[in-house]
């Protein structure tokens, strides 16, 4: 038989040392919990009355503390009492089903915390990085809310201005970082309010019209110029160092058309074709790109080859694209720092392409596909296109840097000088 009780949850205690106050749902032989707003030091709570005790100071009022205790648990009772095919329902149907009844028939009083979590699983199941960008602002909010409860309801217009100011004065963060975190927290409200069943109500959006104004992100540009761009491929480095193989991988990834780490991380052996081409599947788009290996692409490619099936060293010698984003921006810090270049991390490489093709007067719609910019009309563009013209932008734009030699250029010359 469902029953549902309180429960002190004092196996996972917060940095204070306070532990939550819970609701059991246990059915089939399963327990799931639903988390309250209540937070006591384990000796305020008397189990076998389960109440928390009159003496307590952690809860502003004792006697109001427990009323709306009870009356949760109440409310999860009768769910669970009224409940049809009951037999036929999981323990987190149950569960689901308390929750929307104590809360009026939403499923809120679930974390803000939990619930953005749960996002970020279901991101995870779909192709891009767009989870590491959230989990990023999430370990922001959970560092600023330092192991307190968050609800929906607490995320109001003052809540996020206190957590502006917080991320301006404690971390210094830019516009542009404090742009991303706000829309990621405004999508996380729409999503909530887009449930089959609402988890919140609409009455509590903090955004909108007459809501938070969320900070204005300014886009930085992250191109090189053709000076800096030589200086960085003629940058003298130890061997096996984080210089050198920071300014390796940046040079080929801007020979691939501005590959990106996630895609470089994982590359195969077997992603090279017979002729010579790196044949791959986009992570972040899913989508395949064709593209002719540069002579001296390929000398990088052996110079840092991987074991076994791994085309590179980069899923040896790093943990995750995490890990090598830091370790390979770390050595391209170094060389920015020598050559007086204020900022220089992977992505300058794809920027710089970019660039160097908008300078040559390279068709949009050629850069565009040769990126994967755009929206399905440009993808569909890159579908009809030849192959031939994103080799020839390639070869144009490597050509324009004037540091690639042609080794066939080479042995004309030399053939020439005996004539």
């Amino acid at each position: 038989m469902a029953k549902a009780k309180l429960h002190c949850d004092v196996a996972h205690p917060n940095k204070k040392g306070l532990c939550n106050i819970r609701i059991r749902i246990f059915h089939q032989q399963k327990a799931r919990f639903i988390q309250t707003e209540f937070y006591v030091s384990p000796s305020c709570w008397d189990s076998d009355l389960q109440l928390i005790k009159s003496e307590c100071r952690d809860v502003q009022s004792v006697k109001a503390a427990n009323l709306q205790l009870k009356r949760k648990l109440s409310d999860a009772e009768g769910a669970i009492l009224n409940a049809r095919n009951i037999k036929l329902l999981s323990a987190d149907d149950l569960k689901t089903l308390a929750e929307n009844n104590i809360n009026g028939g939403f499923a809120s009083k679930q974390t803000f915390i939990s619930y953005y979590k749960r996002q970020i699983e279901l991101m995870k199941q779909r192709p891009g990085g767009t989870h590491e960008i959230y989990n990023d602002t999430l370990r922001r909010i959970e560092k600023y809310i330092d192991g307190q409860q968050l609800v929906f309801e607490s995320i109001n217009k003052e809540w996020l201005a206190k957590f502006d100011l917080w991320l301006i004065n404690k971390l210094g963060n830019s516009p542009s970082t404090r742009s991303i975190d706000f829309r990621n927290i405004r999508a996380i409200f729409n999503k909530a309010l887009d449930e089959s069943v609402p988890v919140i109500s609409a009455e509590i959006y903090p955004f909108g019209r007459r809501g938070f104004k969320i900070p204005k992100g300014t886009s930085k540009h992250r191109d090189l110029s053709k000076k800096q761009f030589k200086a960085i491929f003629k940058y003298k480095t130890e061997p096996r160092s984080r210089a050198e193989l920071g300014r390796d991988s940046f040079i080929l990834s801007f020979l691939l058309i501005g590959i990106n780490n996630a895609d470089l991380y994982n590359l195969k052996k077997g992603d090279i074709t017979n002729t010579g081409r790196l044949s791959y599947e986009r992570r972040k788009t899913k989508k395949d790109y064709n593209i002719n290996i540069h002579p001296h692409a390929m000398e990088l490619i052996n110079k840092h080859a991987g074991r076994g099936d791994n085309l590179l060293i980069y899923s040896e010698r790093y943990t995750d694209t995490r890990g090598m984003a830091k370790g390979l921006n770390t050595g391209l810090n170094q060389i920015a720092k020598d050559l007086g270049i204020s900022e220089l991390t992977m992505y300058y490489a794809r920027h710089s392409w970019a660039t160097f093709a908008a300078e040559l007067d390279i068709p949009k719609e050629t850069i565009a596909a040769a990126l994967g910019h755009g929206s399905k009309e440009v993808t569909d563009i890159y579908i009809n296109f030849n192959a031939k013209k994103v080799d020839k932008a390639n070869k144009k734009i490597i050509e324009y840097t004037e540091v690639f030699g042609s080794k066939k250029s080479k042995k004309k010359s030399k053939k020439k000088q005996k004539l």
